[in-house]
């Protein structure tokens, strides 16, 4: 060691990302503590970093499961209103058999336009 050398700067020293202490390891292969690639951490912060990082993914994991569940909530309302508007409109079709053919005919008709007709004919 040269003078005027501090031990930090002659030996290669680790030091963590979060609090800029030394880590007391001495690099990735040599057992440093790293989460997800990021790093390297301290004992001490690695413990704080790793507790945050599994609460933020537990969190995350329970939104997920909620939203699934709110999908599907929706999904069985929507298939309720569609088979109520299913039997609505086949009560329309028994009592009004001519309008029911003549908008038949027009769904028909609109769906065989293409995008581009429609798009003209919006115009």
């Amino acid at each position: 060691m040269a003078e005027g050398e501090d031990i930090l700067t002659w030996q290669k020293v680790e030091l963590c990302t979060y609090c800029g202490e030394p880590t007391g390891f001495a690099g990735k292969g040599e057992d440093s503590l790293y989460l997800d690639n990021l790093g390297p951490w301290c004992q001490e912060c690695y413990e704080v970093a790793r507790y945050a990082y599994n609460h933020a993914i537990d969190i995350a994991k329970n939104a997920t499961k909620q939203i699934h569940e709110q999908q599907r909530e929706r999904v069985k309302k929507l298939k309720g209103e569609l088979a109520i508007c299913c039997y609505e409109f086949e009560a329309l079709l028994e009592m009004f058999p001519q309008t029911a053919n003549i908008l038949l005919t027009r769904i028909a008709v609109i769906r065989s336009l293409g995008i581009a007709e429609l798009e003209a004919t919006d115009a």
